[in-house]
């Protein structure tokens, strides 16, 4: 499948790097990676070695082709705005109270559309 982590030590003492600190890390499953734009490179059954070289730990991952899967991102789709709904009545009462208190005021129905569409309008802005 790949290099045996003995065989690294053994190569690496050979060209002088006494100081390397490799060990098999034991029952590792899955490896995921994740990418910059969303997508992810899973790792099923690899064969995993940590490498500890002044003070840094250099993780070594192995596997064959197999075991290697490139999962792409789903594109979403964007949900849609929701809009301010606003029931109009058929005829509205509003009551003025800086005149006179009994006196009730009618407003048709277009009238109420324009009062509806100004306050859409401050809403947006």
């Amino acid at each position: 499948m790949g290099i045996n982590p003995r065989e690294v030590k053994r190569m690496l003492k050979r060209f002088g790097i006494q100081d390397l600190n490799l060990e098999e890390v034991n029952n590792v499953t899955k490896v995921v990676i994740y990418l910059g734009d969303g997508s992810t490179i899973e790792i099923n059954k690899p064969m995993v070695a940590r490498m500890k070289i002044q003070g840094l730990s250099i993780y070594q991952v192995q596997a064959s082709d197999s075991d290697i899967k490139v999962v792409k991102p789903q594109p979403t789709m964007q949900q849609p705005r929701t809009s301010l709904i606003i029931q109009q009545p058929q005829q509205a009462t509003v009551q003025r109270p800086h005149s006179n208190m009994n006196r009730v005021r009618t407003i048709s129905d277009s009238s109420w559309r324009r009062l509806v569409a100004l306050g859409r309008r401050r809403l947006r802005r």
